[in-house]
């Protein structure tokens, strides 16, 4: 198995994009979750604002995805509750 070495939040995203776009939702949730890494590593590198639209559009794909794919309980087990969405994103 071959390993995509991608190195930064906006190209995680766009892979998230493209899956989510084609139906592929398990796919989505995967980079959609890399993205989330990917953030968090260059948090210190980052505006603030920047950090948390950027986190807001992840979380909603992610959940979205997420639910799309019939997993609603990952998202409980994850951490990723519907109430913690929600706030991220207003």
């Amino acid at each position: 198995m071959w390993r995509l070495n991608v190195h930064s939040v906006g190209d995680c995203i766009e892979l998230g994009r493209v899956m989510y776009n084609k139906g592929d939702y398990y796919h989505t949730v995967m980079w959609m979750e890399q993205a989330l890494q990917q953030l968090q590593h260059e948090k210190p590198s980052i505006t603030e604002d920047y950090y948390n639209r950027t986190h807001a559009l992840i979380l909603d794909y992610l959940a979205f995805a997420t639910y799309q794919a019939c997993r609603p309980i990952y998202l409980l087990l994850s951490g990723y509750s519907i109430g913690r969405i929600w706030i991220q994103i207003r």
